[in-house]
């Protein structure tokens, strides 16, 4: 729903998405895991974000209010695969990834009444093989599933990108 007057998006799921407190929530999570990250450039925004985070985010909130939020950039990449062949990767900015994550954090609310509002969308998170962006389910319990399939049923038939894109993990110790 937009309101006619500023033709501001609203609704039940904006509201929440929209607060203060909800996106300094979502600034931690992205301020914790760049924390390490290897580009300058994303180290530098995080630096100048990390200055004054709650004018960032104040002014983020507004522009999202007001409808007047644009995704920034991406910078863009060519990665080498471990088999040579090359794939791009594109990496958003620091506000590109608050606002992701806040959306994220929407899309997971545990809020029976908000949650209503999602659709099927609830259904696919809440199947027991949706691992990938969800709150305590990632690759160990991916791999905890997959090891208990085999084991009770004998069979799987299964592929996974993690290596190419979980270079972090160690493999070695990923094991069924």
């Amino acid at each position: 729903m937009v309101s006619d007057s500023n033709r501001v998006p609203m609704g039940p799921l904006f509201t929440p998405f929209c607060t203060l407190e909800h996106l300094h929530r979502a600034w931690r999570v992205v301020r914790r895991s760049l924390r390490q990250t290897a580009w300058p450039e994303l180290s530098d925004e995080l630096a100048e974000f990390d200055r004054h985070p709650i004018a960032h985010l104040q002014q983020l909130q507004a522009e999202l209010q007001r409808g007047t939020f644009r995704f920034g950039p991406r910078r863009a990449y060519v990665k080498r695969k471990s088999g040579g062949s090359r794939r791009g990767v594109t990496v958003p900015g620091v506000v590109d990834r608050v606002v992701q994550r806040a959306l994220l954090g929407v899309i997971q609310t545990r809020d029976a009444r908000l949650r209503t509002h999602l659709g099927a969308l609830v259904e696919v998170l809440d199947c027991p093989t949706s691992f990938a962006g969800n709150v305590g389910r990632g690759v160990p319990e991916a791999i905890a599933v997959v090891g208990q399939t085999l084991r009770s049923t004998g069979r799987l038939a299964a592929t996974s990108d993690v290596k190419d894109f979980f270079p972090h993990i160690q493999i070695g110790r990923a094991h069924v």
